[in-house]
């Protein structure tokens, strides 16, 4: 008791600072600290809710039919899988144009390349013809719809006939679709003017190779014997 006559000027700010030290510790603090939280939580969502309204709004402005259109266009020019045919087809209607001749050809091995992504498999092309068309038929085959590049080249030519035989071996480039297109609430990428120009520039391309596709089907009769 006489400790605190003596030291009540003293005890008593100590005890109201404790309490008060314990008070924003245990109850002040995690209140605040909840209530940041919860808004920074709801900023959040609200963020969320905003990106995804805006991409519904984007997604029905676009029309299906377009889209399928565009990503035909990319598929034929660039396909997700191996198209042999459409290949060949395409080869066979180059060749023939020119007046070349395909003597033999037969289907390489796939290849990759690391750095772009891109698969490959090759055609192997036996061809005679005119000579002074053969630098054109390069172009063209490189220039073609479908992506396409010389991976060799051969030539024997002849001075006297002005006919050439050449052998040449073509990389077909392929790739694979991406498995993922980003989270759902991503901002919805949008098409550059320059992206716009080449999708323009593959619908022109499309109906060239829809043209080179090659059908095989039976020679001859149905029925041999009749």
């Amino acid at each position: 008791m006489i400790f605190y006559q003596a030291h009540k000027l003293y005890i008593f700010p100590v005890v109201v600072a404790a309490s008060s030290l314990i008070l924003i510790i245990f109850v002040i603090y995690p209140q605040i600290s909840s209530l940041l939280s919860n808004q920074k939580t709801q900023d959040e969502t609200l963020g969320k809710i905003s990106v995804l309204e805006a991409k519904a709004q984007a997604l029905e402005s676009y029309d299906p039919a377009d889209l399928n259109l565009r990503v035909s266009y990319a598929l034929n020019v660039y396909p997700a899988e191996k198209d042999f045919m459409t290949a060949i087809g395409i080869l066979q209607k180059l060749t023939s144009k020119l007046g070349f001749e395909i003597s033999s050809l037969a289907l390489g091995s796939a290849g990759s390349n690391k750095l772009t992504n891109a698969q490959s498999f090759n055609i192997k092309l036996d061809i005679t013809g005119p000579e002074a068309m053969l630098n054109k038929l390069l172009k063209d085959i490189e220039s073609s719809p479908r992506l396409m590049r010389i991976n060799s080249l051969e030539v024997n030519s002849s001075r006297q006939t002005g006919a050439g035989a050449a052998a040449l071996v073509v990389d077909v480039l392929f790739a694979q679709a991406p498995s993922g297109f980003g989270s759902i609430d991503s901002p919805l990428p949008e098409l550059s003017s320059k992206e716009q120009e080449i999708i323009q520039k593959l619908a022109r391309f499309s109906s060239t190779a829809a043209q080179s596709v090659v059908k095989f089907g039976p020679r001859g009769k149905e029925n041999p014997f009749e």
